[in-house]
C-alpha cells in the first residue's frame, strides 16, 4: 500500500510526518546544492563559466587564469580523441564538454563523490585544479576518451557491454602519459608480483576492483592495459582494434569477439604477450595473473547506492501515485485521504 501511495492504517504522528521532511529538504539541499546535483543547474551555485557552445569550463573563484588555460587544454583533447578514432574534424567535436575544475580536493570530492584524480559523468568532466597543469591535460584526453565511448554506444550499453580493459587501454593511449609506458609498468610489477587478468576485468565493477586500492598496484593495472592495448593496435591496426570494441559492445560476447577480431582468444593472446614481456625484462617471471574480485568495501558502497536509487524511485513512484490520487479526488469533488 505505501508503494501506491494509500494512507496507513494509523495515522502518523506530525512530528513523524515533518521528521522525514526536514530529512529529505536537508539531504535534497546537499545533493543540488553542494553534492553532484548542481551540475543540473543551468549555472551551477559556487562556480563560474568561461567557454563557447562546445566547451564550458565551470570553475571556482580565484582559478580563472587556469580555467582559461583549461579551455584550450579542453580542445587538444578533444582533437586527440577524434585523431584516435580517425574522425575528421570539419564539424567539430559530436557533443558538448562541461569541464568542473574545482579549487579544493574536498570539493572536488562532494560534486563526484570519489577520490580519483579525475572522473567523467554524462557530458560532464570533473577535475581537481591542484594538479599541474600537463598532468590535466593528459587526465583530460583520458576522461574525453571514455565520454567518446559513451556517446559511439550509448550509456547503458557502455557501461555494460564495453570491455573495461579495453576501453581503459585506449583512454591511456589517447591520454599519452609516460606513467603508463613499460619502464612504470615493470617498476610497478615489481613490487606487486601480480596483475589482474584481463578476462577478469572485462566490466566496470570487476575493473573498479582491480585497481582497488590505488598506488601501484593501481598504477600497474593502468600500465598493463595501455601496453596490452599498444601490442594489439601494432600487430592489427586501428580498425580492427575499434572493430572489436564495435562488436563486443553491441553483441556482449567478448570471447566470441575477440576471436572473431584477432583469430584467437583473449585468454591465448594474454599469454604470448606476458611470455613476450618477460622474456624483454618488462615482467618478472613470477608473474602472476589474478582475478582480484570485488573487494568487500566496494561491494558495499555499490549495493548502498542500489539501494537509495530503488528506494528514491519507488519514493517517486509513489508520489506519482499520491499526486494522481488527489487531481481525481478535485475532479470528483472528493479529498483523498491519501494526501493527509
Amino acid at each position: 500500500g505505501w508503494i501506491v501511495g494509500r494512507p496507513p492504517s494509523r495515522k502518523r504522528a506530525a512530528w513523524k510526518r515533518w521528521s522525514w521532511r526536514v530529512v529529505l529538504a536537508i539531504g535534497l539541499g546537499y545533493v543540488f546544492l553542494y553534492g553532484p546535483g548542481i551540475r543540473l543547474w543551468p549555472k551551477a551555485p559556487g562556480f563560474e563559466r568561461v567557454g563557447d557552445e562546445s566547451i564550458t569550463v565551470h570553475y571556482q573563484a580565484r582559478i580563472e587564469p587556469q580555467a582559461q588555460r583549461t579551455v584550450t587544454a579542453v580542445r587538444e583533447a578533444q582533437q586527440a580523441v577524434l585523431d584516435f578514432w580517425g574522425r575528421p574534424d570539419e564539424h567539430g567535436f559530436p557533443f558538448p564538454v562541461d569541464l568542473y575544475l574545482c579549487a579544493t580536493r574536498s570539493r572536488y570530492r562532494h560534486l563526484i563523490l570519489n577520490n580519483a584524480m579525475a572522473s567523467a559523468s554524462g557530458n560532464d568532466v570533473i577535475m581537481d585544479v591542484r594538479f599541474p597543469e600537463e598532468a590535466r591535460a593528459r587526465f583530460l584526453r583520458h576522461e574525453l576518451a571514455h565520454l567518446y565511448v559513451v556517446h559511439e554506444y550509448g550509456w547503458l550499453r557502455s557501461r555494460m557491454h564495453t570491455p573495461t580493459w579495453l576501453d581503459e587501454g585506449i583512454a591511456t593511449v589517447v591520454q599519452a602519459s609516460d606513467w603508463s609506458d613499460e619502464t612504470s609498468l615493470a617498476r610497478s610489477v615489481t613490487r606487486t608480483r601480480e596483475l589482474a587478468s584481463l578476462g577478469s576485468t572485462n566490466n566496470i565493477l570487476r575493473w573498479l576492483g582491480a585497481v582497488f586500492g590505488g598506488g601501484d598496484r593501481a598504477g600497474a593495472q593502468y600500465a598493463y592495459v595501455r601496453a596490452f592495448t599498444e601490442a594489439l593496435l601494432a600487430k592489427h591496426g586501428r580498425d580492427e582494434v575499434l572493430g572489436f570494441l564495435r562488436q563486443a559492445t553491441l553483441s556482449g560476447d567478448h570471447d566470441q569477439s575477440f576471436d572473431n577480431a584477432f583469430g584467437t582468444s583473449l585468454a591465448e593472446a594474454e599469454r604470448e604477450w606476458v611470455a613476450a614481456a618477460t622474456e624483454r625484462g618488462v615482467l618478472p617471471a613470477d608473474l602472476k595473473l589474478v582475478d582480484r574480485g570485488v573487494p568487500a568495501p566496494l561491494a558495499a558502497k555499490f549495493l548502498i547506492a542500489a539501494v537509495v536509487l530503488v528506494a528514491l524511485v519507488l519514493w517517486a513512484f509513489r508520489q506519482l501515485c499520491r499526486t494522481l490520487r488527489a487531481v481525481r479526488g478535485l475532479l470528483t469533488g472528493r479529498r483523498s485521504p491519501a494526501n493527509e
